[in-house]
């Protein structure tokens, strides 16, 4: 299923992204080819509104106990609370959230673990609701959101003690790049931890195709990795003791994906009747996710590792 026909391949110049409507813009990211980070940035502008009615503040996937009969945000903050405990983070701490999106896990951070918490997003409107949303909760304290891109993270070396990553990673251009950043910042013994969305390892060209690509399209993702990439990577870039987890090993992944062949008929039945061109590809989205992970072509992969000391 599509939310439009793909149209020939054509190039934007960064600047008229803005103009193009809703429609016009599935329809660039419907095309064949890479995507462009301009235009990744410019799509997490719009959804804004409805990442927030969907996801709440956390955007992001929640870590799931079996016997938990309902999805929630508590799912959610456990996934932050599993991911900085797994390198050791401690209140006081100076942390970098990469790709923060509107600041839930910062205000998580500063007022549930005492952690001084800055975050970093490249879309203005993401910052901004961010801000708004520190104040309300009284975090300003602890937590502010900064302009800029993974690939040339805007701070000095060796200034923060952890670096963390939620499903952002995903979307980086260079996602070597940011590992080397992140290796910048960190100060000697500090900790890189997160989370990400992964393509799982020896898929046929066939899998990929069929059930890959249809998730980097729908997300305005340039290239799904494999976790095999992210630790290669992250070693490359200087870090040791790296260490990745599949959670399909330790979460009901499927409860936070529509997974079963009965939630993905009634998501079609929903696309089929939705008119709004945003709203119809993340829904598409979400049944891409799904239909990839029941076929174990796809999973969320976290990560821990250290800078030497």
């Amino acid at each position: 299923m599509s939310a439009g026909p793909s149209p020939p391949d054509f190039q934007l110049a960064p600047q008229s992204i803005s103009s193009l409507t809703d429609r016009e813009l599935v329809q660039y990211l419907n095309r064949r080819g890479p995507v462009d980070a301009a235009v990744t940035d410019e799509y997490y502008r719009r959804v804004i509104p409805l990442f927030r009615s969907t996801l709440g503040v956390h955007w992001h996937t929640g870590f799931h106990l079996p016997a938990r009969a309902a999805i929630g945000p508590d799912d959610q903050t456990r996934m932050i609370d599993v991911v900085i405990d797994s390198i050791g983070l401690q209140a006081g701490s100076r942390v970098l959230d990469v790709g923060c999106g509107i600041g839930g896990t910062l205000i998580w951070l500063a007022r549930s673990r005492g952690i001084h918490a800055v975050g970093l997003t490249p879309v203005e409107e993401q910052r901004l609701i961010g801000q708004q949303l520190i104040a309300q909760h009284d975090a300003s304290g602890r937590a502010q959101i900064v302009l800029g891109h993974a690939d040339r993270l805007p701070f000095p070396d060796e200034s923060f003690d952890a670096v963390l990553f939620f499903e952002s990673a995903c979307h980086f251009p260079d996602r070597a790049a940011f590992f080397r950043e992140a290796m910048r910042v960190l100060r000697r013994g500090g900790g890189l931890a997160g989370e990400d969305w992964t393509a799982c390892e020896g898929l046929s060209l066939d899998r990929q195709h069929r059930l890959i690509q249809p998730i980097e399209r729908t997300w305005s993702i340039r290239a799904l990795g494999t976790a095999r990439q992210y630790c290669m990577q992250m070693t490359e870039a200087g870090f040791g003791r790296v260490m990745p987890i599949d959670l399909r090993s330790e979460s009901n992944l499927r409860r936070a994906f529509m997974a079963d062949r009965s939630q993905q008929v009634e998501l079609m039945s929903m696309i089929s009747a939705c008119t709004d061109p945003l709203e119809q590809l993340v829904l598409e989205g979400f049944l891409r996710l799904g239909q990839a992970l029941a076929e174990n072509a796809f999973t969320i992969t976290r990560y821990s590792a250290h800078k030497p000391a």
